[in-house]
């Protein structure tokens, strides 16, 4: 199978929290990113083509650095049914159409 993706994926699994159309939080994490896409593992099914906003939480460069957010507007492109240690679980590739950096 020839790799379609132009960006490159890293490897980085961070907390995340979704809100979809229904306006339900959804807990999770990340499997990798780039700066065009994200794939998440989280706890229930969003729809194909449904965007999304999602809050990502990176950890600070030292212990005692506060998290940093990143907010970034989404949109499903592929749902995966996953077992994770015996869970079901989604995984979910999503487009991202916009970071935001708080200020």
């Amino acid at each position: 199978m020839t790799e379609r993706r132009t960006a490159r994926r890293v490897e980085i699994a961070v907390p995340v929290m979704c809100w979809g159309s229904a306006a339900q939080c959804l807990d999770g994490r990340t499997r990798d990113i780039s700066e065009s896409g994200v794939f998440l593992i989280v706890n229930h099914e969003l729809e194909p083509n449904e965007p999304f906003l999602l809050l990502m939480r990176f950890p600070g460069h030292l212990p005692e650095e506060n998290n940093e957010l990143l907010w970034a507007y989404c949109r499903v492109v592929r749902i995966e049914p996953r077992r994770i240690h015996g869970d079901a679980c989604m995984g979910i590739a999503a487009v991202v159409e916009q970071y935001v950096l708080p200020v």
